[in-house]
């Protein structure tokens, strides 16, 4: 996120969880955080329920 020119950071919390497996695990955050977006969420909102 770039604002006037300088960078922003911003943190976002985690759920801690057991990990049983990995997989589509990156497919599922990338549709959650596409569909977050398209319904005007703002990228640290839609980042949130991604994660």
């Amino acid at each position: 996120m770039e604002t006037s020119g300088e960078t922003s950071l911003s943190v976002i919390a985690t759920i801690v969880v057991k990990l049983v497996s990995t997989h589509g695990a990156g497919d599922e955050f990338i549709g959650v955080l596409a569909a977050e977006l398209l319904w005007g969420r703002g990228i640290e909102a839609a980042l949130g329920k991604a994660n």
